[in-house]
């Protein structure tokens, strides 16, 4: 080899130098032959011999990766040659090389450790592979990247991506080469380095989960305190650098999947009814450490946590509750539907219970129109809540004829309302007054027949017994019997006389004596209407 040095004007120049000089100068050029037979080159041309020989060889291997990828036509020629590939990569200029770390949470630490166990790594291989972003061929511990978005087909190898693991040091290498150039070779490893860490992300999210379901603990990881949540954003993901073992608390937390609202009775207070839904239906799910928080794994294995929030209702002055929850993966019907069915069966006893709970301490109590459409809808929307059919409806009428000798049915009105509200089963039900303009017939009181129509409630709680209608209890032990049978709940009964052809009685007097022309009445009846019946 012959070894060039040019000087100008006493200083080094290049080649390159040389073609700029725009002036008059001085340019010398010094020449070293090596004449000797020895292989070794002396000391002197050693530094600029070792230049050229790695120069060569790193040309030689991009000339050889170029190759490589162009027979990499299918999966099995693509393994056959990944070996020559990596040597080549190796060797090769404007390689791109980037590092991840590898840090795990092991629960028993409570903390992230690099390399972890078994079980972690396997988990990572296997959400590894089953990335959608890039696709891979497994060469035994390491991997090669084929396609980014798009799954690699028969053809060409796009470029050469070679992703391996490192477990002793907790880290995984990318090294990456690019036929465009070294600028489109760090922008694929940066898509590579991005997805390894939201996988590692991800893992980290499982093992929290199993954590959290097998040991009812929440991490400070994955769940914020109380405090600290309410309001909180979500934290960056997978794409800024932290430091080792250094994570902020909430920075695993899994994001809300799925969303549902539950309206609530008008008396019921959202955190108070979350209460009572924590203490009877969720409390097999929650989790010792923070509370109000739950954590459930459905039949596949995947685990999930849950809240309930309370949130504002469809009008002014109402109030709901949002079931939020969390997990990596969407849940699935065991959570969607059958975990709110549930919910929502609680929820509309719990209003029942509460209405049952005040008319009987207070039978006078004035319904309100909420009161009277919850009980008259509440079938309806039981029926919908299990998915039946919508369009049947829950009123029961029932016609009783009354003997032809009856020529007084207002006396068996009045005595009717008077021993069934001395069961203490039965009250009179009171509308609260409404606020819109009233007639004046209205404002003078209701005709003689309208005073005869009762409208009563069933409430399978007992109330005090009345003394202004009954002085003592008229129920009997076969009422008794029919008490029991229809189960706790509320019903609204309507009870009115008719003639054929159900129309309103007319002309009915009370408390008349037999006239002495009376002749036996050919048509009479009452009709007992039981528009809402109601029972668990």
């Amino acid at each position: 080899p012959l070894f060039f040095r040019f000087l100008v004007d006493g200083l080094p120049a290049s080649a390159h130098d040389l073609s700029k000089i725009d002036k008059s100068s001085n340019v010398s050029a010094m020449v070293s032959i090596h004449k000797g037979e020895q292989e070794a080159l002396p000391k002197t041309h050693h530094l600029a011999g070792s230049q050229l020989s790695k120069l060569l060889k790193a040309f030689t291997a991009a000339q050889t990766l170029e190759r490589l990828r162009g027979a990499a036509i299918d999966e099995d020629a693509l393994l056959a040659i990944t070996k020559d590939a990596k040597m080549c990569l190796s060797r090769a200029r404007d390689v791109e090389v980037a590092r991840v770390d590898l840090l795990f949470y092991v629960s028993k630490m409570d903390r992230f450790v690099p390399g972890a166990n078994e079980q972690a790594f396997r988990l990572f291989i296997n959400e590894l592979k089953s990335s959608s972003t890039i696709h891979l061929k497994s060469d035994g511990n390491e991997f090669v990247v084929v396609g980014i978005g798009e799954i690699f087909k028969d053809g060409e190898l796009p470029f050469w991506c070679f992703i391996t693991i490192k477990r002793r040091r907790g880290c995984v290498v990318i090294k990456g080469h690019h036929p465009a150039g070294p600028a489109a070779a760090k922008a694929t490893v940066s898509v590579v380095s991005d997805e390894l860490k939201k996988v590692c992300h991800r893992v980290n999210q499982l093992l929290l989960l199993q954590h959290m379901h097998s040991n009812r603990i929440a991490s400070k990881f994955i769940v914020l305190p109380e405090d600290e949540w309410r309001g909180k954003q979500d934290p960056i993901r997978g794409s800024d650098e932290v430091k080792r073992n250094d994570f902020d608390p909430g920075f695993f937390e899994c994001p809300v999947l799925f969303k549902y609202r539950f309206d609530l009775f008008h008396r019921a207070h959202p955190r108070q009814v979350a209460a009572v839904l924590e203490s009877t239906v969720l409390h097999m799910f929650s989790c010792s450490n923070v509370p109000h928080l739950h954590v459930y794994k459905d039949e596949g294995g995947a685990v999930f946590y849950f809240r309930l929030e309370e949130a504002e209702g469809e009008h002014p002055g109402e109030g709901s509750l949002e079931l939020h929850i969390h997990g990596v993966d969407m849940p699935t019907a065991s959570m969607t539907t059958q975990l709110t069915k549930l919910l929502s069966r609680k929820l509309m006893q719990i209003g029942l219970d509460m209405l049952s709970v005040v008319v009987t301490k207070n039978p006078h109590y004035a319904w309100k129109e909420a009161d009277i459409s919850f009980i008259q809808n509440f079938a309806l929307q039981w029926r919908a809540v299990d998915g039946g059919g919508a369009s049947e409806t829950h009123e029961v009428e029932k016609s009783y004829a009354l003997p032809l000798e009856v020529f007084d049915p207002g006396m068996i009105m009045l005595y009717f309302r008077q021993n069934l509200c001395g069961s203490t089963y039965f009250q009179q039900l009171v509308e609260s007054q409404a606020k819109s303009a009233e007639t004046d017939a209205e404002v003078l009181g209701p005709s003689l027949v309208e005073s005869l129509q009762l409208t009563c409630f069933f409430n399978n709680s007992p109330s005090k017994l009345n003394s202004e209608l009954q002085s003592r209890s008229t129920l009997t032990a076969r009422g008794e019997e029919y008490r029991q049978q229809a189960g706790t709940g509320l019903a609204i009964i309507e009870v009115s006389l008719e003639e054929k052809g159900t129309k309103p009685a007319q002309g009915v007097t009370i408390g008349c004596s037999i006239p002495n022309d009376w002749t036996l009445p050919t048509e009479g009846a009452v009709e007992i209407q039981n528009s809402e019946s109601i029972s668990r």
